[in-house]
């Protein structure tokens, strides 16, 4: 109803306008004027609105977390919560292990080959980064992140419900975040000199009961965490070989979250 109310306004103002200065032009020459002009002022919007739509979506994109430079958080009394139903566990090996799984994901997303990281996500994250990489490769542009370092990475919080454990984990890192044009490497948004400080909460999931496997502080993507067959899982988590899904926590952690950290 309101774009209804201010059609008719402009209409009525142009008519007095076009009217007014020239008392020759019939009804029929008035409305032909007016509908060019509405036709050049909605071509006109729907550039503006393409426009506007396509920064907001790359300021959404590459828009970094705040930096925090530290978290207090008694680390200790987290991990040996842990091993209650875990006795052993390492949590600097998990640190590492994770930590390692960050910088992967980097790695593939700047290769916008998200079927290699299948292992380590759960359905939901994985389908969302997914969409997103898909995104870009319509759109033929480039995310690239490169010079990944981990400033600094803690635990952050163990729960255990419904039968599964939950781990989230703080990271603090420092990148180089920029889109290029697929074709011409032109830079589209961002720049190739600025190193941004990033700060992310990674949630894990397992089944309760599980074990850390000993020994594994790196990622491995090519390995069934099941069977241990050298494979490639695809999108629906499904190992060829042994035909069990290893993407839900049954078998080892996998990611179940991973977002900016806003200190509270």
């Amino acid at each position: 109803a309101a774009d209804m109310l201010i059609v008719g306004l402009l209409y009525f103002i142009l008519w007095v306008i076009f009217l007014g200065s020239d008392p020759n032009v019939d009804t029929l020459t008035f409305t032909i004027r007016v509908l060019i002009i509405f036709g050049i002022i909605f071509i006109l919007k729907v550039i503006v609105d393409f426009i506007i739509r396509q920064v907001r979506m790359h300021r959404k994109t590459t828009a970094p977390p705040k930096p925090i430079e530290n978290i207090e958080v008694d680390e200790y009394a987290i991990d040996a919560e842990i091993e209650k139903t875990e006795p052993g566990f390492s949590r600097v090996d998990m640190l590492r292990w994770a930590g390692d799984l960050f910088e992967n994901l980097q790695e593939a997303w700047t290769k916008r080959d998200w079927k290699v990281i299948r292992f380590y996500e759960a359905d939901e994250l994985y389908n969302l980064h997914s969409r997103q990489l898909k995104e870009y490769i319509k759109n033929k542009q480039v995310n690239v992140i490169e010079n990944v370092v981990i400033n600094w990475i803690k635990f952050y919080n163990f729960k255990q419900e419904a039968g599964k454990d939950f781990l989230t984990i703080v990271l603090n890192s420092s990148m180089i975040d920029y889109i290029i044009d697929e074709n011409t490497k032109e830079v589209l948004n961002g720049d190739k000199a600025t190193k941004r400080k990033c700060a992310y909460k990674m949630t894990f999931v397992r089944k309760t009961g599980v074990k850390t496997k000993p020994g594994v502080v790196k990622v491995n993507t090519t390995n069934c965490p099941n069977c241990g067959a050298t494979t490639e899982i695809g999108e629906t988590g499904q190992c060829p070989y042994c035909k069990t899904i290893v993407t839900t926590g049954e078998f080892s952690w996998v990611l179940l979250n991973l977002e900016p950290f806003n200190k509270k």
